[in-house]
């Protein structure tokens, strides 16, 4: 009897660890996912791409963004202003359960609007390192998480909590084309400091860094900076939110197709 105790004991001093180091993959990340949960948000920014460090160009665009209903999602409608022969295209995301998004893409010289359609949801946002999907909201729900321990955040002081992402299904892979991601969420703050993007053969494909939040309404923040670099090739995206306004009303109809033709 004693032996069946003591082996009792040791199974769950062996189990139950692992399974709350699971538990807290979870909680890290909904706790992340509801830091930058914020209601609205609109204004100006810009995409700089290039390759080990030598600037190539900039798109500049105007961004509208909007917590829809459920309370989770988000409607994003990105249009484009410079250069010049971009000037009127424009991105609609509209982000539902499962991650079954609708990405449009309006193309101002056609006065036509396309549709990505789930697979090319994973290849480059308008000529970028950064995927449709990449630039879509992260749901900690659509994922397998585990906990791979704390260790220092890189080049933001303190220590980040290291998880692992892995889709759970081969839909949510397909869409984002990754296999897994790990994600570096800061002890302190709980917010994303970067995360690893690994292709559907398991390879590391790029690396996104967070390098500056700002502190939104409701004790939210927004992410004003975000780099993406693709290890294969040197290639770089740098977005860059500039002065964006979180107090004004973005209206339903303007984040829909048929307001994707409509210059506000």
């Amino acid at each position: 009897m004693n032996n069946q105790i003591t082996t009792l004991l040791v199974f769950l001093a062996i189990a139950l660890p692992a399974t709350a180091r699971a538990e807290d993959a979870v909680e890290i990340m909904k706790r992340s996912e509801l830091l930058v949960r914020v209601p609205t948000m609109s204004g100006p920014a810009k995409l700089t791409t290039g390759n080990r460090g030598k600037v190539e160009k900039t798109k500049v665009f105007d961004s509208w963004r909007k917590l829809q209903p459920d309370q989770i999602h988000f409607f994003t409608l990105t249009r484009f202003t410079k250069p010049a022969d971009i000037n009127g295209e424009a991105v609609l995301m509209q982000e539902f359960k499962d991650n079954q998004n609708n990405v449009f893409i309006y193309l101002s010289r056609f006065k036509k609007t396309r549709r990505v359609e789930g697979y090319d949801q994973g290849k480059s946002f308008m000529g970028t390192v950064f995927s449709y999907s990449d630039v879509s909201t992260y749901h900690y729900a659509n994922y397998k998480l585990k906990y791979l321990g704390l260790e220092p955040c890189g080049s933001t002081p303190g220590n980040c909590h290291k998880i692992e992402s892995v889709p759970r299904t081969d839909d949510i892979r397909k869409r984002t084309r990754y296999s897994k991601t790990l994600n570096w969420i800061s002890a302190k703050t709980g917010l994303v400091q970067r995360t690893d993007a690994y292709d559907l053969d398991g390879k590391l494909l790029k690396k996104i860094v967070v390098s500056k939040y700002i502190p939104a309404p409701g004790g939210k923040f927004v992410a004003l900076k975000i780099r993406a670099d693709r290890v294969t090739d040197g290639d770089f995206s740098a977005l860059e939110y500039r002065d964006p306004d979180m107090e004004k009303e973005i209206p339903d109809a303007l984040l829909t197709e048929e307001g994707l033709s409509s210059i506000p």
